[in-house]
């Protein structure tokens, strides 16, 4: 049987949370849940075990980045894949963002279901 993986999608912006939504349960086996900032998001981490976070980086309150800075520094979340989106990073986001372990894309990405893909499979 096959795993069903809990995926927590980061976005500020409504309809980017459902688009990346539906395009993570395309993948099958999938349950998602949403957030709309990084401090929700905080609170979803501290209720649920998920397998991976997929975040956008420019949001209100707490950036994606800082959000992933926040789950490396405690114990129980540096084990959970990060993909950070970004439709306009600033210089030096994709490098703090590898030098923290997580994954950056650019929005859109050719590569987002493949990443998803692959990182879910390193947690079987």
């Amino acid at each position: 049987m096959k795993k069903q993986h809990n995926i927590l999608v980061v976005d500020d912006e409504k309809p980017l949370r459902i688009t990346t939504s539906n395009l993570v349960e395309s993948i099958g086996g999938c349950t998602v849940q949403t957030a709309e900032d990084g401090m929700e998001a905080m609170q979803c981490l501290r209720s649920w075990e998920f397998d991976l976070v997929i975040t956008d980086n420019n949001m209100p309150g707490m950036e994606g980045v800082e959000l992933l800075e926040r789950m490396r520094a405690e114990e129980r979340f540096k084990h959970i894949p990060v993909i950070l989106q970004s439709g306009d990073g600033y210089p030096g986001l994709e490098t703090r963002v590898k030098e923290l372990g997580g994954r950056f894309l650019t929005k859109p990405s050719e590569k987002f279901i493949e990443t998803v893909e692959e990182l879910l499979a390193s947690r079987k």
